[in-house]
């Protein structure tokens, strides 16, 4: 059988501030996501790791579904992270376990996340990030457009 060696948090912070500064030579961010059960999992480390790289080109990547799988309260997780994330994965989550579901299916508060992005002032990309149901299309369809409804409640356009 192979060997193998675990990453140390230090080993981490390096590996991502080399990725950073690669990345920065072709004008790109580098933006990391949180995955249940792994070493950046949950909103505290999504701020502690970028912090610790310390490049202005490294980010958070904001996944509903996954913070909200993680036990966080997705709106919370938003306003702890303002200025920190670069990109956001939009699905809706119930979490008993880490399941992508579409819009409207799952525990969050759609409202709440919509009404502290326009306190944030964000203007980049919303990733409609789904599983891979044989409803997918019509899944994708009813996000959109939960998500349009959602937003313009709060006086903010989603343009697809």
């Amino acid at each position: 059988m192979g060997r193998y060696r675990v990453l140390n948090i230090g080993e981490m912070v390096e590996s991502c501030q080399v990725t950073a500064e690669v990345a920065a030579q072709h004008g790109r961010t580098i933006i990391m996501g949180p995955r249940v059960g792994e070493t950046v999992c949950s909103v505290d480390s999504l701020l502690r790791l970028p912090s610790d790289v310390d490049m202005h080109n490294f980010k958070a990547n904001f996944d509903t579904a996954r913070l909200s799988a993680q036990r966080e309260n997705v709106a919370l997780a938003l306003m702890k992270l303002e200025g920190q994330y670069a990109n956001i994965h939009v699905t809706d989550n119930d979490p008993v376990n880490a399941e992508h579901l579409p819009i409207g299916e799952g525990t969050i508060d759609w409202d709440e996340f919509f009404r502290v992005l326009q306190l944030h002032n964000y203007d980049g990309y919303l990733g409609l990030d789904l599983g891979g149901r044989p409803s997918i299309v019509e899944d994708l369809q009813r996000s959109l457009e939960a998500i349009r409804t959602t937003a313009l409640r709060h006086s903010i356009t989603v343009e697809s």
